[in-house]
């Protein structure tokens, strides 16, 4: 009898349909952008807050703004639908841009400096053995003049 009371206490595992995986997660951007960019005063509002990263998606993808950095704190995120807001944002989405092709060439950059290591290393024979072995010399000091310098 026990294990038929154990079994009814068990909650099932909640099923999230999409638009309910969606809504979460614009709400935790919403609240991800307030807590960044506005005034620790600032009021938050969800449903305003998440009406203006919807406005925001028509310009810009809002995860360009994780990185953004923003030289003032807003009162309000719908700072951002404002001329200077959206010459802002937009200034963002070309560094966002940016970035990614510097990182492209970062990573080129390397692969073929790997490259060029492997080549050298399978040319040249002084790479493959060593001879002999590595000895430290102290230089002694004879004179004054030598001490100094």
């Amino acid at each position: 009898m026990t294990t038929l009371i154990q079994s009814k206490c068990l909650k099932k595992p909640k099923i999230l349909s999409e638009k309910q995986i969606a809504a979460g997660n614009e709400f935790l951007l919403a609240r991800f952008l307030h807590d960044r960019f506005c005034k620790f005063e600032a009021f938050y509002h969800a449903p305003t807050a998440i009406n203006t990263i919807r406005a925001i998606k028509l310009i810009i993808d809002p995860e360009i703004l994780r990185d953004a950095d923003l030289s003032f704190k807003l009162n309000n995120l719908r700072w951002f639908l404002t001329p200077d807001g959206k010459k802002f944002l937009l200034k963002q989405e070309k560094r966002h841009l940016l970035d990614q092709k510097l990182a492209i060439l970062d990573l080129e950059k390397e692969n073929v400096q790997k490259q060029i290591n492997e080549i050298a290393k399978e040319t040249s024979p002084c790479y493959d053995k060593k001879v002999g072995e590595d000895r430290v010399f102290k230089k002694e000091i004879k004179s004054i003049s030598e001490f100094l310098d």
